[in-house]
């Protein structure tokens, strides 16, 4: 006989169930092992940083915080405004100056790369072609 399943055993095969979802749609990607790891953490930095800003635009304002995140004012040199502890203005700053650019970079790397693997095949005719229409300026030195 089959004993029933208890609540606690159903929400475990849940979240079982949840976590292989999970795992195959990442790893159905077909990316290499080193760019799953980029996307892991490109991923939690911007988790991160909307988590941080989140909680300083609820502790001071959104005027603030979009300040402290592009150093249009620092954190420390700043007047305590409300609950806002100089430490996170400081840690926003430095995401919105490190963190940020580069996982912006990574990304338009990334789109530019498969643009380029696009183009690839294209002879140097087709790509001009492509760039200025179907006659090409005489002035590019043909």
């Amino acid at each position: 006989m089959i004993e029933p399943t208890t609540r606690k055993a159903r929400k475990t095969q849940w979240w079982r169930r949840a976590w292989a979802h999970v795992q195959t749609a990442f790893y159905s990607l077909w990316l290499s092992p080193f760019r799953r790891l980029m996307l892991l953490i490109g991923a939690s930095l911007v988790l991160i940083f909307a988590l941080l800003f989140v909680f300083v635009v609820s502790l001071s304002s959104f005027k603030t915080a979009y300040e402290l995140t592009l150093g249009l004012s620092s954190a420390f040199a700043m007047k305590q405004q409300g609950a806002l502890p100089r430490s996170l203005g400081g840690i926003l700053g430095v995401f919105g100056w490190i963190a940020l650019p580069t996982v912006i970079g990574i990304v338009a790397g990334g789109l530019w790369g498969r643009r380029l693997e696009g183009m690839k095949d294209l002879s140097p005719e087709e790509i001009k072609r492509g760039l200025f229409g179907p006659e090409p300026p005489s002035d590019l030195g043909e």
